[in-house]
């Protein structure tokens, strides 16, 4: 054999060569990146690698008069490489452009048609030695016309898979893949040419080196394509973390953070541009009722529409925000107060149009706090406060109710901030204390029990009204401890004032958020326990109100009380909207009849009608009942007419100490022993 014969052999090695590197570098990159087309690619240039040397052997083969059956086990094999090299090269790119993996499944049957298929093509002309055009054509040129269509479409299949965005990367991998599918192209005109003229061109030598540039190139635009990947993941992984960063996962609005950027920027507008900026804050009014209603899915869905509502309902140089829980925070860029305030109403009137969730209208209204720049603040934070600040006195308004921010709510506030830190450390000092007051039977005018009621003697501020403790109490939820602790001080003294043989039942009111805790049932089961109090003598007080606010769960957990022995109270009955279909249904004992209607109804025949109905409903529903603030003989009269069981009020005793309650009751039961003395 000459040297100018071997040429092909050589350029066979060396694109074996160059593709055994080429796929030991994508299979080092699959192990490191994890990318199901760096494997397939990687498989289709080993098998690349084994087409090339097949192929240089039956060159071999061929000019050293090897016999025919070698010849075609040779080719056949060479054959089979180089289709199974084109399926794993498309499963590659199908795997680049859509990130899923090739089915596996799908490649057995696909690789098995391509071997029966490379066989087929070795077996004609193998054993006549004229037929070496035949056997030229099916070997040489199926070959390269089969891989120059194919390296074509993977190129087009990868260039529209990877998108429209420039990069070098992309650029590098398809353009080199559609070289080499031309270059194959090239590669088949050149050589069928030069065989059927009996001459071979000497551009299938140079074509043959080229195989080693193109791999070159096609791994280093793999490389670039990875490294571009990467910086783009990191890129979009940044943005993705400013976003959370400034934004509420839940409904995709700014956070509080987004906000107060949002704000400073518009304060520094409005200051060059002489006007206003307004940040509203809203709530809505009794989510917690609407979410145990309807479940958390529900209501987190609620707080997405209504956040769309808001955002639809203003301009879109403004910004709704979702600072925490139900509560929405509003940027607003206006030229004056009375600008921001028609805004309001326009956010008030789009919230109170029905939200329509999974086939459910759901009514819903919001309330808030409004400030102004410059005249309640200058600041964002400042301005969120005094936001804040005019929403808290928002909801002690009641529901719908939007308010501006004045300097009296701050000294408000301030004043709140200490009395809350007061009653922390009242209720760690023992400042609080029970006070008991007397309910007597208008039958027979003994004393049957009394209502625990809490009091607080501050060394700081002396005597604090229940008025102005309890409900701040209840808002930040120091009622919980608070009452707890309640409970257990009355329940005591009940059982001391039975193991002294003079028996009362005592009264403890539930508030709203001790009747919510899921632990009542066993606070009151331990208590009893503890205490040695037997449960008939303890009576459990909730207002209408709070029995009202969801009536399903409240016969629910007036039902566990009342299976442990306790009797169950409605307070304040008639302030409220009870139905009486629930009001029958409620596992209760007695009715208290709200003192506003006692105290009006001597000179209100109106106010006496409705005691006198409030008396007859319990009598027919089998319930006792208790008129509260009774002050004046003249009341006591006319509840005495209208058969109500027991009464209390100044007229019978303020509320009084445990000392002096437990020797007003004693002095009851020796009247009660004398007056029994006598008549036997």
């Amino acid at each position: 054999m000459t040297a100018e014969s071997l040429l092909p052999f050589y350029g066979y090695v060396g694109t074996a060569a160059s593709a055994a590197i080429a796929a030991a570098v994508l299979a080092s990159l699959h192990r490191s990146r994890q990318r199901p087309w760096l494997r397939s690619w990687s498989w289709s240039w080993l098998f690349l690698t084994f087409h090339s040397l097949l192929s240089a052997a039956a060159y071999i083969a061929a000019r050293t008069g090897v016999g025919a059956q070698p010849r075609v086990a040779l080719a056949s094999l060479a054959a089979i490489a180089g289709f199974a090299q084109l399926v794993f090269l498309l499963s590659g790119a199908r795997e680049a452009a859509t990130g899923m993996l090739f089915p596996r499944a799908r490649l057995a049957p696909v690789l098995a048609a391509a071997s029966v298929v490379a066989i087929l093509m070795a077996l004609p002309g193998s054993s006549d030695p004229s037929a070496a055009f035949l056997r030229y054509t099916l070997r040489f040129g199926v070959r390269s016309l089969t891989a120059g269509v194919v390296f074509l479409v993977a190129a087009l299949i990868v260039w529209r898979g990877l998108g429209a965005a420039p990069s070098l990367g992309r650029s590098l991998v398809t353009g080199s893949l559609a070289v080499t599918g031309v270059h194959y192209l090239h590669y088949l005109v050149v050589g069928v040419g030069g065989f059927a003229s009996g001459t071979r061109s000497p551009l299938l030598t140079l074509l043959s080196s080229v195989d080693v540039l193109l791999a070159v190139v096609t791994v280093l635009g793999i490389v670039i394509l990875l490294l571009e990947a990467e910086r783009n993941a990191a890129v979009a992984a940044a943005a993705q973390l400013e976003h959370m960063a400034g934004h509420d996962a839940l409904t995709g609005l700014p956070n509080r953070l987004m906000l107060l950027e949002r704000t400073a920027q518009a304060l520094r507008r409005a200051s060059r541009d002489r006007r206003s900026v307004a940040v509203l804050s809203l709530d809505i009014d009794a989510f917690k009722l609407l979410n145990d209603s309807l479940g958390h899915g529900l209501g987190d869905e609620l707080l997405r529409s209504v956040g769309t509502r808001l955002k639809g309902a203003v301009r879109e140089t403004d910004t709704v925000a979702r600072l925490s829980g139900d509560e929405f925070g509003l940027l607003l860029e206006v030229r004056d107060a009375e600008e921001a305030e028609v805004v309001v109403e326009k956010l008030r009137a789009a919230a109170r149009r029905p939200f329509v969730l999974h086939g459910r209208e759901i009514h819903v209204t919001m309330s808030g706090g409004l400030a102004i720049s410059p005249r309640h603040a200058e600041t964002p934070e400042a301005l969120l406060a005094a936001a804040d600040i005019a929403s808290a006195r928002a909801r002690e308004d009641g529901r719908d109710t939007v308010r501006t921010f004045d300097s009296s709510m701050n000294e408000a506030a301030r004043k709140t901030v200490a009395l809350e830190g007061a009653i922390r450390k009242a209720l760690v000092d023992g400042e609080l204390r029970l006070c008991y007051q007397p309910l007597v039977s208008v039958a027979t005018g003994r004393i049957e029990g009394f209502e625990a009621l809490l009091r607080w003697e501050s060394a700081e501020l002396g005597n604090v009204p229940p008025s102005d403790f309890i409900h701040l109490a209840e808002a930040n939820g120091l009622i919980v401890p608070i009452g707890r602790w309640a409970l257990r001080s009355a329940c005591a003294q009940a059982r001391e004032w039975q193991k002294a043989g003079t028996p009362a039942r005592v009264s403890v009111n539930l508030s709203a958020r001790e009747f919510r805790q899921p632990d009542l049932y066993l606070t009151v089961r331990n208590t009893l326990s503890e205490t040695g109090l037997p449960a008939q003598l303890l009576d459990l007080e909730i207002t209408e109100r709070v029995a009202m606010e969801s009536p399903d769960v409240s016969q629910f957990v007036l039902r566990e009380l009342r299976s442990l022995g306790v009797s169950i109270s409605i307070d304040d009955f008639g302030t409220g909207y009870s139905s009486l279909a629930y009001l029958r249904s409620f596992p209760i004992d007695t009715l208290k009849i709200d003192g506003s209607f006692i105290q009006a109804m001597v000179g209100d025949p109106q106010s006496a009608a409705i005691v006198r109905s409030v008396i007859d409903l319990a009598h027919h529903l089998k319930l006792g009942t208790v008129a509260e603030g009774v002050e004046t003989e003249e009341q006591a009269a006319v509840l005495r007419r209208a058969s109500c069981d027991r009464i209390q009020g100044y007229l019978i005793s303020r509320p009084l100490p445990a000392p002096e309650a437990t020797r007003l009751l004693r002095e009851d039961h020796r009247a009660a022993r004398a007056a029994a003395g006598s008549v036997a």
